[in-house]
């Protein structure tokens, strides 16, 4: 039976790490996996489950019922032995397999093991702040979540405004919860024009954040 609301991290770098945290505050049951016994000693009463093991063992994996995972995180640095353990995880079949990368070399050869995500941290975090440095736009990037972020946006691309209802329209991927107008905080229910100079402050998908910047902000226009 496949365990949908359990989170599998192999390797307690300081992304799958900070991953394993996340996915515990949420709630979600969490079972993290690296070869260091003095790593997962420390770890044992912050998880469910902290366990030592070799994942580039495929019996070490099925002993563990890797199999049964929905999704199963590959945080591990090195990049010879992501590949070894994402092999071993599609030999397993597990549906959802997530891996980190340095470089988007190493992201298309994880793609092609058939690996489902592959998350490039740094790249991610370089293109924003140049994206943001570039063009002066006031955004501030938390995690709060694997892929999810909390940003604020300054809107300075419709003159005469633009209707929240149309936002919602043509951006139904965020959740704008309040709008800060000059010295006020209001509620996103309680607006139902945004002006310029207003501040948004929204949920979304991090992979989102160039398209909600390019709709709110005029320099970004294609």
């Amino acid at each position: 039976m496949t365990r949908n609301n359990t989170f599998c991290i192999i390797g307690m770098s300081t992304f799958g790490l900070s991953l394993a945290k996340q996915f515990s505050k949420l709630g979600s049951e969490v079972i993290v996996i690296d070869k260091d016994q003095e790593v997962t000693n420390r770890l044992n009463n912050k998880f469910d489950t902290a366990v030592t093991a070799d994942a580039t063992n495929i019996e070490a994996l099925k002993s563990l019922a890797v199999q049964d995972m929905n999704t199963v995180i590959v945080a591990v640095r090195e990049f010879e032995t992501s590949i070894y353990i994402c092999t071993n995880l599609r030999e397993l079949k597990v549906p959802n397999i997530i891996a980190y990368a340095k470089s988007n070399i190493q992201m298309k050869i994880l793609k092609n093991l058939g690996v489902s995500t592959v998350i490039t941290p740094e790249i991610n975090s370089a293109n924003s702040l140049a994206l943001q440095l570039s063009n002066h736009i006031d955004v501030q990037d938390d995690f709060i979540g694997a892929g999810f972020s909390l940003i604020k946006v300054f809107m300075n691309k419709y003159e005469e405004g633009i209707l929240m209802t149309e936002i919602n329209n043509k951006l139904d991927f965020i959740d704008i919860f309040s709008v800060k107008r000059g010295n006020r905080i209001i509620s996103a229910r309680m607006v139902q024009k945004v002006e310029m100079g207003d501040i948004l402050y929204i949920a979304c998908e991090s992979k989102k954040i160039p398209t909600i910047l390019q709709f709110f902000y005029k320099n970004l226009e294609n």
